[in-house]
């Protein structure tokens, strides 16, 4: 890949150091300029409103990171940001999600490096030749749009266990997905075991998905945080 024209003021979010020198040293080369970045929620929040950069990279298992919360308030702060998530995480549903929470591409971890590159520039690209104004683009890695809309066709998602579950369905759901056992979970929560295991039917006839999907879902809603 031929080296960008125009360098990019880039501002990246992680909370490994290996991946933030990896994802430095690539985009220098290709002629961005670093200028900042964080390896946790409350510092990347206060250090984007300093920097204002063309681009961040993020990063959602961070310290203090809940979910999807740092991309909201970053969208927040500022409507024209130009996010570029780079996780592990690769779920239609937490992909969909952050798209429609305002990102402009979500690279997984897992992929070829030059996605991140092909993400920066693209999200950069804010030209409309209709009217002569600069516009926000989109950036799909391939095979994700379509992965996308047939997910919205199909209509097939498992819903969000935090607009579904109550309160306590909620905290049983949390630790049956974290690898306890029902007899563990009732004691903890001060329940009976049977209670508990009417807790488990219902979890499983909201959601839509048996037993052994608890850890997958509690993970893919990052419910769950895997180490």
């Amino acid at each position: 890949m031929a080296k960008a024209k125009n360098g990019l003021k880039i501002f990246i979010a992680d909370d490994h150091k290996i991946v933030r020198d990896g994802l430095k040293s690539m985009l220098q080369q290709d002629g961005h300029t670093i200028v900042g970045e964080a390896a946790d929620a409350d510092s990347t929040l206060a250090s984007f409103g300093e920097n204002k950069p063309d681009v961040i990279v993020l990063d959602l298992n961070m310290p203090g990171a809940v979910g999807l919360n740092v991309l909201k308030k970053i969208v927040e702060m500022d409507h024209t940001a130009k996010v570029v998530i780079y996780s592990l995480r690769a779920s239609n549903q937490l992909i969909a999600e952050a798209y429609n929470s305002g990102a402009l591409a979500y690279v997984t971890k897992s992929s070829d490096p030059e996605e991140v590159l092909t993400a920066v520039r693209t999200v950069n690209i804010r030209f409309d030749p209709a009217n002569g104004q600069k516009i926000a683009k989109r950036y799909y890695m391939p095979g994700m749009e379509k992965r996308l809309k047939e997910m919205q066709l199909s209509d097939s998602r498992v819903p969000d266990p935090r607009k579904v579950l109550d309160g306590e369905e909620l905290e049983v759901f949390r630790l049956l997905a974290s690898g306890m056992k029902g007899a563990d979970v009732a004691t903890t929560v001060h329940k009976s075991a049977n209670t508990i295991s009417t807790y488990t039917k219902n979890i499983s006839m909201k959601l839509g998905i048996e037993r052994d999907q608890f850890t997958t879902v509690a993970i893919d809603y990052m419910i769950l945080v895997p180490e």
